[in-house]
């Protein structure tokens, strides 16, 4: 179905577009226009950040309706050959490129901020639900205040990162390279601590 879909295709959509395009512009200029007003030029101002083009969103909008195009097709004939020879070739192809790397990091810290809210919310009601006496309050507040400065020191360096790598997500969407610090050696160094916990915690316990 994608092949015969073109995107942006009629005139209702690129009126639409152009409106876009100028909204957006209206607002890059108020927004860098109250960021020298306010002393702070070149910078987000209010924590709204600098709106991006019109053709990135028009690049996110085809990603999304393309694979919302994707139809399902009678599955071909399976020949074993052919399997073990995919196989083969995924064995031999390296799973982590200089190009997927970002992008897998992105991913990571992007569910890491996900799981650390909800861990966040959990604590939350446990605490609500459990800690009703005074004797409990007193004892285990300073163990619940420490976990939850834990939790959201994490978060917030979740949150630098996943802004930091979304310029890969960026480039991959317009075609870019990225460039070659965009990966920290923190990044990769926290991804491993990770997958290797997470390896471990697979393991059956006998």
């Amino acid at each position: 179905m994608d092949e015969f879909y073109k995107i942006s295709s009629t005139e209702r959509v690129q009126q639409l577009e152009k409106e876009l395009t100028v909204q957006l512009a209206e607002l890059k200029t108020e927004i860098e226009d109250n960021g020298v007003l306010q002393g702070t030029p070149d910078r987000a101002y209010s924590s709204v950040p600098i709106p991006k083009d019109a053709s990135y969103f028009r690049k996110e909008r085809e990603v999304i309706l393309k694979k919302g195009l994707q139809v399902a097709e009678a599955k071909p004939l399976v020949v074993q050959a052919d399997v073990m020879q995919r196989e083969l070739e995924s064995c031999l192809r390296r799973e982590h490129t200089a190009e997927s790397l970002p992008l897998l990091l992105h991913q990571f810290f992007t569910d890491r901020i996900t799981h650390l809210v909800q861990s966040r919310y959990l604590h939350m009601l446990r605490w609500k639900r459990f800690c009703r006496h005074s004797s409990v309050i007193e004892q285990l507040y300073p163990l619940y205040q420490k976990q939850m400065g834990h939790i959201m020191q994490e978060y917030n360096d979740a949150v630098q990162r996943a802004a930091r790598l979304s310029a890969a997500r960026l480039n991959f969407l317009t075609g870019k390279k990225n460039p070659v610090n965009i990966v920290t050696q923190e990044d990769l160094v926290i991804y491993m601590q990770w997958l290797v916990c997470h390896l471990h915690s697979l393991k059956a316990i006998h």
